[in-house]
């Protein structure tokens, strides 16, 4: 019985040893089978060359989550502290608007229109803020005169320069036909067109970064 039971584990010792044996042969220990002398194809990224959704490095440097919760609470009123609630952490090495750590991204792009949102939709909620972002009183939904000069005002205050009158126009252009769209869910407002000049302008790159143009100098 004892000769049997020996003559069985040196049986299955022999297998296993000789199931471990490669000959020298490498064995891709993934599938347990020599490697395939075959590469495989390389995979490689087509490059996106369209300049409307390609991101580009850039030396402008954003505002600081501080620095726009203050100039919401200047400009519109509106206190919530947006920017530190819904924008990710400022990095401070040591300073919290240093350029090479404020690359744009998708979930930049989306916290940004989560926070112009969440704002413009507070701002027009609340008297005292409505009142200062409409210094006009607008004869019906579709008085454009009245939302050109919110666009004009606004504008200049969120992108701290006068705006031209193509970009009024163009402002209004786009955000006239929501006051007088119709739709049997909802009775849309002046409102509604002002929303959408504000959650425009609180994603506009003049806004969101600090972007000086100067003139060519040739002093050293």
């Amino acid at each position: 019985m004892r000769t049997s039971f020996a003559l069985a584990l040196l049986t299955v010792s022999v297998a296993l040893v000789a199931a471990s044996c490669t000959f020298g042969v490498p064995i891709d220990k993934r599938t347990g089978f020599p490697p395939s002398k075959d590469k495989p194809p390389a995979v490689t990224t087509p490059e996106n060359t369209d300049p409307l959704t390609t991101a580009i490095a850039s030396e402008a440097r954003r505002l600081s989550q501080a620095e726009i919760d203050r100039t919401l609470r200047d400009v519109l009123k509106e206190p919530s502290q947006a920017a530190t609630r819904l924008l990710d952490t400022d990095k401070f090495t040591p300073y919290d608007n240093d350029y090479t750590t404020q690359q744009s991204s998708s979930a930049l792009v989306e916290n940004v229109e989560a926070m112009s949102i969440d704002v413009a939709g507070k701002a027009l909620a609340s008297p005292d803020s409505r009142a200062v972002i409409i210094p006009c009183t607008p004869t019906g939904n579709d008085d454009t005169a009245c939302l050109a000069e919110v666009v004009r005002d606004t504008g200049r205050r969120l992108l701290r320069r006068p705006l031209t009158d193509d970009e009024v126009n163009a402002y209004v252009a786009a955000a006239a036909p929501f006051a007088v769209e119709q739709s049997p869910y909802y009775t849309a407002t002046f409102d509604d067109a002002v929303e959408v000049v504000l959650r425009a302008m609180l994603m506009d790159p003049e806004f969101l970064f600090r972007i000086e143009i100067g003139t060519p100098s040739t002093e050293a």
